[in-house]
């Protein structure tokens, strides 16, 4: 699986549980909560198949607050990339959509930098 093979090697990854996983000849769902090396935790969740991709990848803090969700649940209309944005905070902004690897970028950075 090459999601666990990602987290694996990704180096800010402390530990990971695999809560959900299906996959099937044209598609698959995943539900994970990764630790990271600062404590906080992401809850992924990925639904594919050959005509719908859902996904929300929520990173938080080790105390539940929200730091960004990338999702395209179908609200914000009024982005130029709806139905994917991006939460941080209180403000929701445009996003392209994420896959796991590109969140996982993401949070590498932003932990490196605090």
């Amino acid at each position: 699986m090459e999601i666990l093979k990602l987290l694996d090697r990704c180096p800010i990854v402390i530990d990971y549980e695999v809560e959900q996983f299906r996959s099937w000849e044209a598609g698959g769902f995943y539900r994970l909560r990764v630790e990271f090396s600062d404590k906080s935790i992401l809850h992924a969740r990925e639904y594919v198949d050959e005509e719908e991709r859902s996904y929300s990848f929520h990173w938080m803090t080790s105390a539940g607050y929200l730091l960004i969700r990338w999702d395209n649940s179908p609200y914000h209309k009024h982005l130029s990339t709806y139905p994917h944005h991006k939460h941080r905070k209180k403000e929701v902004t445009a996003s392209s959509p994420p896959d796991i690897a590109t969140v996982l970028e993401i949070i590498a950075c932003e932990i490196k930098k605090t």
